[in-house]
């Protein structure tokens, strides 16, 4: 669990005080998200690989899975947390509307199980697409 509090006993009685601290946080979450997405996402990629569990993350990071899907769900980007049979273990719910599915229903699936098209996934040589799963493998080299 994570407990914010902002300012003393006065402050957090003010309205507005606490709509700008709310949004100078939202702003502080929108930055560490920049910094920390990338390194947690290979750090949590690393043991996943070392425990070797392909269908979803361990118990143990439970809390860091709630931070990431909050800041995947706030990001106007969509990033995802795959392993390397490239079934995802994170996928924003944006991403989930878009595709039709519930998220519950994307975790532990690759792209072609959750229904993109072959092309997309492994790739087309006449037009030069190299395939999500060439991307993906690119990252985790």
């Amino acid at each position: 669990m994570i407990a914010i509090v902002a300012g003393d006993d006065e402050t957090r009685s003010s309205g507005s005080d606490l709509d700008s601290e709310a949004a100078e946080l939202v702003d502080l979450l929108a930055t560490l998200e920049d910094l920390c997405t990338h390194r947690f996402a290979i750090h949590l990629e690393r043991e996943v690989r070392r425990q070797r569990k392909p269908f979803g993350l361990l118990p143990r990071w439970q809390p860091e899975r709630l931070v990431l899907e909050a800041m995947a769900d706030h990001s106007t980007d969509w990033f995802f947390l795959k392993n390397l049979e490239h079934r995802f273990l994170l996928a924003p719910e944006s991403f989930a509307r878009a595709v039709g599915r519930p998220r519950e229903a994307i975790i532990g699936r690759d792209d072609l199980e959750i229904g993109s098209s072959e092309t997309l996934v492994k790739s087309d040589p006449e037009s030069g697409w190299p395939g999500f799963w060439a991307q993906d493998d690119a990252v985790t080299r």
